[in-house]
């Protein structure tokens, strides 16, 4: 068996900690200059923080329900989609 990879355990503990606290999440989002931040069962809904200015509300979505923390923007990004990590390299 080989071991596990330090980054991809740390981003899996990372991962954890933020399902466990949707607080963090919604602090996170805001730290990253979104707009219009809405919560719902699911997870948010935002403004995209990646890389455009967008107006829409309901262009960036965050899931938190499956087990993962996984997002979506629906505007110029094209439909550029990942996990928390990627969303915060993206940034």
């Amino acid at each position: 068996m080989q071991p596990e990879n330090p980054w991809t355990r740390t981003a899996r503990q990372v991962q954890d900690v933020y399902l466990r606290r949707p607080d963090l999440i919604r602090n996170l989002l805001e730290r990253l200059g979104v707009r219009a931040l809405r919560a719902s069962a699911r997870g948010f809904s935002c403004t995209c923080p990646i890389h455009h200015d967008s107006d829409n509300p309901n262009a960036f979505h965050v899931w938190m329900d499956r087990g993962f923390i996984g997002w979506k923007c629906y505007t110029r990004c094209g439909g550029e989609r990942g996990d928390l990590i990627k969303l915060l390299m993206k940034k």
